[in-house]
Parts: structure tokens; sequence; C-alpha cells
């Protein structure tokens, strides 16, 4: 198989997928389908689409689950397990008041020993203050629809703090724009103080190697998609290597765990519950579950470079993402026992 990114330069490949996508950014995406690899800074240029925070009854299947949960949560006797098991089974964690409780619980924070919280005065001197504000300032879409703008402007002044203390506290970590896309679903869920805990911890393990000086690393990950593909359903994987395509509609799945890419809150929060009881690579395993599941749309389309990347850089809104876990999760239980990853730097 050859490397799809065919050895050209960071620069080169960021060039020719600019102007392949001229056409495909007129959903007020940020610009994530056109990044020059080796300068993060050029990443984002666009504002997202507006996050849909529509909530809809729970159906009887997920009281059920969220009893069980709240039993769980008061029993002292519950572990790890337990809370693993809850966060991959059907449904989730249901709604963000058990989130707020059950995800810290999943990396071990303990929320009755969290650090002070600095103010953003005491951070403005970062070398990535400015950068993290624009970003910030941009996802106002991603923000609940209708809350007062005091409380609006205090969620994007506790953005930029959990965002800056990271970096600030680790100095290897380079940020990438839509990192704030992570931290904002932190922030809503668990507030500030957990969510720079939850931050921290993803940083160093989890999106340890998207914050590293240049996206090398990321580039040869995003690999795994395509390599998947061809295990498959050989087909389509040649389909997709013939038009040229390449893997960068992928990129901000990977590096934001699908935030930045989907319009449904609902959605955002499913995943995170799955991601965080999962291997860190398993977004790469529903990058590539997504790419196969859309095998009949993909062949519907003509074989070419732009047409194929402004279908893939679409998420459709309908995608069952429990089937697309379930399938995630089993892609991952097969493949990894032929297919060798370097994974010490998660760990």
């Amino acid at each position: 198989m050859e490397n799809t990114f065919n050895n050209k330069t960071d620069k080169e490949n960021s060039e020719n997928i600019i102007e392949s996508d001229i056409n495909c950014k007129n959903n007020g995406d940020e610009d994530f389908t056109s990044p020059k690899m080796e300068v993060k800074k050029e990443i984002v240029n666009d504002e997202p689409s507006e996050l849909s925070f529509e909530t809809y009854p729970e159906n009887s299947e997920e009281k059920a689950k969220r009893k069980l949960i709240e039993k769980a949560i008061n029993d002292p006797n519950s572990r790890l397990d337990t809370w693993l098991s809850f966060a991959k089974s059907e449904y989730g964690l249901v709604n963000d008041d058990l989130r707020k409780i059950v995800w810290p619980l999943l990396l071990n924070v303990d929320t009755n020993k969290l650090d002070n919280v600095p103010t953003l005065e005491e951070l403005k001197n970062h070398k990535e203050y400015e950068q993290v504000v624009l970003d910030v300032n941009r996802s106002l879409r991603r923000f609940p629809p209708g809350i007062p703008l005091k409380h609006r402007l205090a969620l994007q002044d506790q953005l930029t703090v959990v965002i800056l203390r990271v970096i600030t506290k680790y100095p290897h970590l380079s940020y990438f724009q839509g990192y704030h896309d992570v931290a904002i679903t932190f922030l809503l869920v668990t507030g500030d103080a957990v969510a720079y805990h939850i931050m921290e911890i993803l940083s160093t393990k989890h999106l340890a190697e998207c914050m590293q000086k240049t996206f090398e690393t990321v580039q040869k990950r995003l690999l795994t998609v395509f390599a998947i593909t061809y295990r498959e359903k050989k087909e389509l994987f040649e389909f997709l290597e013939k038009s040229q395509c390449g893997l960068l509609f992928a990129l901000p799945w990977y590096l934001t765990w699908f935030g930045h890419s989907l319009n449904t809150y609902k959605s955002v929060v499913r995943l995170y519950d799955y991601f965080l009881a999962s291997d860190p690579l398993l977004p790469l395993y529903v990058s590539a579950a997504i790419v196969l599941y859309r095998e009949d749309e993909i062949f519907r389309e003509d074989c070419d470079r732009a047409s194929l990347h402004c279908l893939l850089s679409r998420l459709p809104e309908d995608l069952p993402f429990e089937y697309l876990l379930n399938y995630s999760q089993k892609l991952f239980e097969k493949i990894t026992d032929t297919m060798s990853y370097e994974r010490e730097s998660f760990y």
C-alpha cells in the first residue's frame, strides 16, 4: 500500500487540498481541510457551524440505564470497570448530570482535590494567548444558544484559562487549533476546575501526538484509516487511492474527537463517553468505520479528489453512532492483533 500523502511535503499537500477544497467551504466550517502540517497556527481560519443542543425525552432504555448509573454512583464498592462498561455500552452515560460525575472517575480525577484556578490576567503572557483568544472567540456557535451574554463571556474566559493552564504547565506541548473544540465540551459538562484536570490528562496521553511541534506523527497515524479500509474493503480503498483525495478530511475527526465536525451536541458527548473509556487510537477506528459505512455514497461520487474530499469532509447528521462504535470496537479487537503500532507515547 502506497503512502497516501505521496511523499510530498506537508506544504505541497496542503496547497493541493486548498485548491481542490474551494467549493467545500460554504458550510461555515473552520478550514481543517487545508492544514500546513508544520505550521499549526494556519489550520483554522473560519467559524464552525452552529452546534445543536436539542434535547429529547428519555426512552425506556435510557431511563433504565440512568437508574443503574445512579445506583452505582451511590454504591461505594463501584469500581473503574463499572464506569468503563457504562460509558461504552449503548446510550453511554445518558445525560450531562451523570457525565459530570463519571467522566472524572474514568480518568481518576479526584474532584475533592482540585488545584486553585488562576485568573486570566495571570496567564496573559503566554506566547499562545492571542491565538487561543481568537480561537475561543470563533467558537461562539459551540456554546448553548440563548445563554445570557454575561454568562457566555464568563465561559469564554474560563475556556481560555483551561487551555492556557495546560500549555503553561507543560511547555513541551504545542497548542493546535481545534484543541478548544475538545476543551469546550469538558468545560460545559464538568466546569472549569475539573475540565482543566481532564484536559491535562488527555493532553499528556490521548492527545500527546497531536501536541507535538509538527503534525508529522499525526500525518503517519492517519494512515491507519486507509490501512483499515484496505484490510476490510480493498475495492473501496483502491477507489479512494485512485482519486488521490488523501486523508486530510479525517484530520479534525482525530484532533478533536469529532467535536469540531459534528453539529449535534448529543452525538459529541456520546462519542466522548466512549473515547474516555477506550484506547487512545479508537477515534481512528471510528473514522475508518465511518468511511466503510459510507461505501455506497463514495462509489456514487466521481473518482476525483475534489468530489470525494468534499463528500468525506461533511459528516451526515444521521450517522448511527451506536452501530459505528460497536463496529469500531470489533475492528480494533480484530486488527490490533495483526497490526503493529507505536503506542508507547500514550502511556
